[in-house]
């Protein structure tokens, strides 16, 4: 479904620039036309070619502004630690996870577990 996305995408951009460059073209073509005196084509294509640069350049603005948006969400991590003696664990945030609750017992010396923290870790700061 994602590099389906991904490939509408694509092709709405470059159909976005594609009407970028033909509205351009049409800008030019409409003031070569006013200088040759043909007022009258040269006035709807300066129009036109006005209104597609707006609507292309609104378009790619807000499909990149979507793009930045669709960040994925940071991985939620939870601290376990023994009380007796210190022994750390950090796992995945499971529903139903909160700081001070007991998990279970330790690995190494049967002492109470308990959720000390929980933490978010972004992507762009060493995350994997």
């Amino acid at each position: 479904m994602e590099s389906r996305f991904n490939w509408y995408s694509q092709l709405m951009v470059v159909f976005g620039i594609f009407v970028l460059v033909y509205s351009a073209y049409m800008v030019l073509s409409a003031l070569i036309s006013l200088q040759g005196g043909h007022s009258e084509e040269a006035y709807y294509s300066l129009m036109l070619g006005s209104i597609g640069i707006a609507l292309a350049s609104s378009s790619l603005l807000l499909m990149r502004r979507r793009a930045l948006q669709l960040k994925p969400p940071p991985e939620v991590f939870t601290v376990i630690k023994c009380l007796k003696c210190g022994f750390r664990l950090v796992r995945h945030f499971q529903a139903g996870d909160y700081v001070n609750s007991e998990v279970g017992q330790c690995q190494q010396c049967s002492g109470r577990m308990l959720i000390t923290s929980i933490y978010a870790e972004s992507e762009g700061r060493g995350g994997t």
